[in-house]
């Protein structure tokens, strides 16, 4: 049972994450492909764009990890996490944030015997938060970053203890949401390399230097075919954008809610034994 459900698991995280973003850069390459490539074999046709599919997918997911870290506009989980632990420590935001922020904090320090709790219940001076809630902010936390008691490391340790315990246990949508996060940011890189590597290709297709015609001009021409790429990388860059910042939100409320709602009825029943 636990082998059948590691491979279910593997194949949701390598069809959302790596797949998918794979075979949108090969549908994207193919129009430029040289026309050899479509006189092969169908058998080899299909192993070669799955192949592809999931190196280039692969790759994509490795680098956007990176890109992430300097991306206009990313604002990261683990981030994201920290900030919330920071609201909590200035006793920030709703009274139903801080007291689920309370709970998860106090179950995650029995869970994992840490001591989060103490950080926040010592913390002396914090500097207020400008909008009590940074689930729905982007880039800006709200926070005066001058004195914080927890910092990148602490969120990102949080993030990752929590994600691993509720995927494991496979604990409500956390599973899609990740995945959809990781699929999102994969195609928020994947747009901008491809239209540096199509504005690269029209370069040298300017300079003479290549040597065959491409798929597309013989249906679009090339005025048709930039204007159809223009609209599509232009839309998806707004959707894929838009779709990382909310999912990243999404996860760690969700991861937030979730732990506290899985950790709950264990701790409950835990205390009415004794």
């Amino acid at each position: 049972m636990s082998y059948a459900r590691g491979v279910r698991v593997f194949n949701q995280f390598t069809f959302f994450s790596v797949l998918i973003p794979g075979l949108f850069a090969v549908a994207f390459v193919l129009p430029v492909a040289p026309p050899s490539v479509f006189g092969l074999d169908a058998g080899w046709v299909l192993v070669l764009v799955v192949g592809l599919s999931f190196g280039v997918g692969m790759t994509l997911h490795i680098a956007s990890e990176s890109f992430e870290r300097w991306m206009p506009g990313a604002y990261r989980p683990t981030e994201r996490m920290r900030d919330r632990l920071n609201a909590l420590a200035a006793d920030a935001g709703s009274a139903e944030a801080v007291t689920l922020m309370t709970e998860f904090v106090t179950l995650y320090d029995e869970r994992f015997n840490t001591d989060v709790s103490g950080t926040v219940a010592t913390t002396e001076s914090v500097t207020t938060v400008v909008d009590p809630d940074p689930a729905d902010l982007t880039t800006d936390t709200g926070l005066d970053t001058s004195d914080l008691p927890f910092s990148r490391a602490d969120g990102k340790r949080v993030f990752q203890a929590t994600l691993a315990e509720l995927w494991s246990k496979n604990v409500g949508p956390i599973r899609i949401l990740v995945t959809t996060y990781f699929l999102c940011r994969s195609m928020a890189l994947l747009i901008p390399a491809l239209a540096v590597g199509y504005g690269g290709f029209a370069l040298l297709l300017a300079a003479g230097s290549i040597r065959f015609d491409p798929l597309y001009a013989a249906f679009l021409g090339h005025v048709g075919f930039v204007s159809l790429l223009v609209t599509v990388l232009v839309f998806g860059a707004a959707v894929f954008f838009h779709g990382y910042n909310r999912y990243a939100g999404y996860t760690v409320s969700y991861l937030i809610a979730g732990f506290v709602q899985h950790e709950e009825p264990a701790t409950s029943v835990s205390a009415a034994s004794d």
